[in-house]
């Protein structure tokens, strides 16, 4: 006897409805502390030539290292405060009260967005360090200023963890008079700069060790990457943001675990 299967068409229908049944389910939010971390990250896309991000929120208790992801929000444009506010007006009222403290890469509204909300603000080492590799050089046999590069990249290292002010003092003086160096570039020189301007932001764990802060946000990131890794046929924004915010209900809890970057 011939047995009858779905047609593709069929199984998409059903697989779209499983979707959305699992994105419409109502959430509740419950932490076991009344101090909360946020840590976000944007996730850009582009349909038919128009910019998209998904904006991607989680939320760690102090003494946990367990944290929940929020429903995503996906806005057309690129990644800007404005979006973000508009981004984190989402988070539920008794959810964005008791945050804290916010971890964040060194995206151009972050600071402006801690400010607002009078939150501790963190900045991602993981960013910091990869940009700093790409320009360190260590790979190539003849580079301009390699010296000056590697000297960079290691006080910077240095300066992250330190834990003696005197020892920060000078290894900032130093920073100053390397990115100062003639065959520094212009690049370097400005990251530096920028690294020295923001320094109490990358070192925020260090200054308030009770909010026990991830120092990177490489655990919602990873997040990010399942995200988009099944929505690479995706053609439309609708259905990205139904994949997504279905994805984060099936997996809402993710693991931070600090500061285990660990690259030489």
């Amino acid at each position: 006897m011939r047995k009858n299967y779905p047609s593709l068409a069929d199984l998409r229908y059903r697989f779209r409805n499983s979707l959305e049944w699992i994105a419409g389910q109502p959430r509740d939010y419950c932490f076991c502390s009344d101090q909360l971390v946020l840590l976000a990250d944007g996730l850009w896309f582009r349909f038919k030539r128009e910019d998209w991000v998904l904006y991607l929120m989680a939320v760690k208790p102090l003494d946990d290292n367990k944290a929940t992801l929020l429903d995503t929000v996906l806005l057309a444009g690129k990644e800007s405060y404005e979006n973000w506010d508009t981004a984190i007006s989402t988070i539920p009222d008794e959810v964005k009260e008791h945050i804290v403290a916010f971890v964040s890469d060194n995206f151009r509204a972050s600071k402006r967005l801690a400010h607002k909300h009078h939150w501790i603000h963190q900045l991602c080492h993981f960013h910091l360090i990869a940009q700093l590799q790409i320009r360190r050089g260590k790979r190539k046999s003849v580079i301009q200023g390699r010296n000056t590069r590697e000297e960079i990249y290691q006080n910077i290292r240095k300066a992250l963890e330190a834990s003696n002010e005197q020892y920060l003092k000078v290894l900032q003086s130093c920073l100053k008079k390397l990115s100062n160096s003639s065959d520094c570039p212009r690049k370097l020189q400005m990251m530096v700069n920028e690294f020295l301007r923001s320094i109490d932001l990358y070192r925020a764990y260090l200054l308030y060790p009770e909010l026990n802060l991830p120092t990177t946000t490489n655990a919602i990131e990873s997040t990010g990457k399942i995200i988009r890794r099944s929505t690479r046929n995706i053609s439309s924004p609708k259905s990205l943001y139904l994949w997504a915010k279905a994805t984060i209900r099936l997996r809402p809890e993710i693991t931070c675990n600090g500061r285990n970057f660990q690259p030489n």
